[in-house]
């Protein structure tokens, strides 16, 4: 019998499935202990679909800090007048047992919660199979399968202290909230959105739009039967990952100008060598901005050429693994 006093709503921002397999995993150990538990996707408007006395805010780590979206959607919640609340992030691994850093990311949604009113007594994180196919290849099959089981034993322990309301928090290693600021700052307020520029289809998409569908942030929008990304991206991994003809790839001379163009001094390329610091560096910022955003429209029409596309698509990622955490049907 469920025990009414128990509800549970937990949110859930995914990129290609890990924290929504955790989310599935932790719901149906509460509902083993006899609580009320439901899922909502914070990507999808229609919220929790029962009332909670408490709840648990789940996501991937980015950058040691807590996606934009998340946090955005932190912001935009009710104040909560002391309602009870957990953290349970994911982080990627490339082998069972070890991840990477979460960083400031735990106490940093902590603080975004209390902020709105919520009394959080628990963070904790969760290893899951690494995504970012954008960088890196990811694990194979059959070790992603081990990685996803090591999560197993962790996640239990975490549902025991969410269910019995143990206090417990997961402190930021000494030295890394500093970095975390850094890292995070540059990735939520740079990174993301230009990584998403780094995105291009090359000769095996079939314009399925499955990727702008499917994208959480809403940002890809079909041109010309071919994905388009705006800056908006929150670099979740999930459209080069869930491309059935895994057309989706990093090309490298997106790359190159989108990032390397940051290290030109465009004040003295203009004669303005010796101005106020201050004013040269909005002026080198300005002229970066414009260059990329020229950089991309230019980019975009000629990849619209078959001849030229395989030049300007020219990738290392056509042959990396893609990841879908399992059953993850976005």
């Amino acid at each position: 019998m469920a025990d009414t006093s128990k509800k549970y709503c937990v949110h859930v921002f995914t990129g290609t499935g890990n924290s929504l397999h955790a989310a599935r995993a932790l719901k149906a150990a509460l509902e083993d202990k006899g609580a009320c538990a439901a899922i909502a996707l914070i990507e999808k408007p229609q919220g929790c679909a029962m009332p909670a006395a408490a709840h648990v805010f789940m996501f991937p780590v980015y950058a040691a800090c807590v996606p934009e979206i998340m946090l955005r959607h932190i912001g935009a919640l009710p104040r909560a007048a002391g309602a009870k609340a957990a953290v349970l992030a994911t982080f990627g691994s490339m082998e069972p047992g070890k991840g990477g850093e979460e960083g400031y990311a735990l106490e940093e949604a902590r603080a975004a919660l209390s902020a709105r009113g919520f009394d959080v007594f628990y963070t904790g994180v969760l290893a899951y199979p690494g995504n970012v196919t954008a960088m890196v290849n990811p694990p194979g099959p059959e070790l992603a399968a081990k990685i996803t089981a090591f999560s197993a034993a962790p996640l239990k322990a975490a549902a025991e202290a969410i269910f019995s309301e143990t206090r417990v928090y997961k402190p930021c290693k000494p030295g890394m909230r500093a970095v975390s600021f850094i890292t995070g700052g540059l990735f939520r307020h740079w990174g993301r959105k230009f990584m998403g520029k780094w995105f291009a289809a090359d000769s095996k998409c079939n314009s399925c739009g499955l990727c702008a569908a499917s994208c959480p942030a809403g940002v890809i929008k079909m041109s010309g039967g071919r994905p388009v990304w705006n800056f908006a991206c929150q670099s979740c991994q999930r459209c080069i990952n869930i491309c059935p003809q895994k057309a989706i790839q990093v090309s490298l001379l997106r790359a190159a100008l989108l990032t390397l163009t940051v290290l030109v001094p465009w004040h003295i390329l203009f004669g303005l060598r010796g101005v106020w610091l201050p004013a040269a560096l909005a002026f080198n910022l300005a002229s970066y901005l414009i260059v990329c955003v020229l950089a991309d429209v230019v980019l975009t029409q000629l990849e619209r050429i078959p001849a030229l596309r395989p030049a300007l698509v020219f990738n290392l990622s056509a042959g990396r693994n893609r990841y879908l955490a399992e059953g993850f049907e976005p």
